[in-house]
């Protein structure tokens, strides 16, 4: 009788995954006009897909009636395979843990881990992508001011509060450029200070 019950299951149609991933708490409208993806493959415009301006969450992907970009072309994207997220004038990045994960500029992204995108960052939805999406219409974050000399002394850091699970790192401040790049550590002190 319980092989008979797991046939007749294994015969039921698959259900999608139920309800679009719903922008996280502390998620903003975008207040960017113009801001799109450019499906790019080598230098070769294929198409772009608008971001309107006002919404708080752009999900990526290939299942219809919930993906804000529909990627139809592409097995190796999952039904919701990322989300980009504005919070103020920044975008971010979440990778919701997709089977074949979400790059940046050849970086993996951790899933559920917003990660801050900048104007023109390349995202690929797989580890061998056909194309990348390229950002377009984000406004260019301003030059970072210059480092200071060597020899200047560096002022001790206060350890960051913990983190909110899902939120955005909090030492990307409206004022810094959102970038993705490696961490780097911080200096060690010296002895006696």
């Amino acid at each position: 009788m319980r092989l008979r019950h797991a046939i007749d299951r294994a015969r039921q149609p698959r259900s999608p995954m139920s309800g679009k991933f719903p922008p996280p708490g502390w998620a903003t409208e975008t207040p960017h006009a113009g801001l799109g993806l450019e499906v790019r493959r080598g230098g070769q415009l294929l198409r772009r897909h608008e971001l309107r301006a006002g919404q708080r969450c752009f999900v990526i992907g290939r299942q219809p009636g919930v993906a804000d970009v529909l990627v139809t072309d592409d097995e190796a994207v999952s039904r919701q395979h990322a989300a980009i997220v504005p919070r103020g004038d920044k975008l971010y990045l979440i990778d919701l843990k997709s089977l074949r994960g979400t790059f940046v500029n050849g970086a993996r992204l951790k899933p559920n881990e917003p990660v801050p995108l900048a104007a023109g960052a390349a995202i690929s939805l797989s580890d061998a992508p056909p194309y990348s999406l390229v950002v377009v219409g984000l406004p260019e974050a301003p030059a970072a001011p210059a480092a200071a000399p060597a020899a200047a002394p560096v002022a001790p850091v206060a350890a960051a509060p913990a983190a909110t699970p899902g939120a955005p790192p909090a030492s990307v401040s409206p004022a810094a450029p959102a970038t993705v790049a490696p961490a780097v550590p911080a200096p060690a002190a010296a002895p006696g200070l």
